[in-house]
């Protein structure tokens, strides 16, 4: 979020409305690209290990709870 505040106050500023585009398509390519090493790098980092707690005895207590 902290990007996205930067890039709203300080992108119209740089760009000046010269270009020929109506929408940021490097800064788009850039932050898919980012979000998809991100999200690329956690997948490989979780994959063949446990995301829930399965030793924890409250484990079964805690997948019956519910809050809404």
């Amino acid at each position: 979020m902290h990007w996205a505040d930067l890039f709203y106050m300080i992108q119209p500023q740089v760009r000046g409305g010269t270009d020929p585009l109506p929408f940021p398509l490097l800064e788009i390519i850039a932050t898919a690209g980012m979000m998809g090493i991100f999200v690329g790098a956690w997948m490989r980092g979780a994959a063949g290990k446990w995301l829930l707690p399965v030793q924890d005895p409250r484990l079964p207590l805690a997948l019956r709870y519910h809050t809404h």
